[in-house]
């Protein structure tokens, strides 16, 4: 997805958006390893899920402007700080 801007001789801007034409599910992937706890002298299985977001419900525009700013707090960004943070 993304966002054709146009200047136009009488100072109008256009915007154009481009999306997909379809929707790309979500996929999971299971990722199984071996764990050692320090405190045990045998390996635990376990097994965590991976999922992809779609792209087309991203918050884009707050992680454009967090990147303007360069991650400095301003007054305006406590969402975007709260958002980017939740990526991590």
């Amino acid at each position: 997805m993304f966002h054709q801007l146009t200047l136009e001789d009488n100072s109008v801007i256009r915007v154009r958006v481009q999306q997909p034409l379809k929707v790309l599910r979500c996929k999971e992937i299971e990722y199984k390893y071996l764990f050692m706890n320090p405190d045990s002298e045998d390996y635990s299985v376990s097994i965590t899920k991976f999922m992809t977001e779609q792209l087309e419900n991203y918050r884009w525009n707050i992680l454009d402007n967090y990147v303007i700013t360069r991650g400095f707090k301003t007054d305006d960004n406590r969402e975007i700080i709260a958002t980017v943070s939740s990526i991590n």
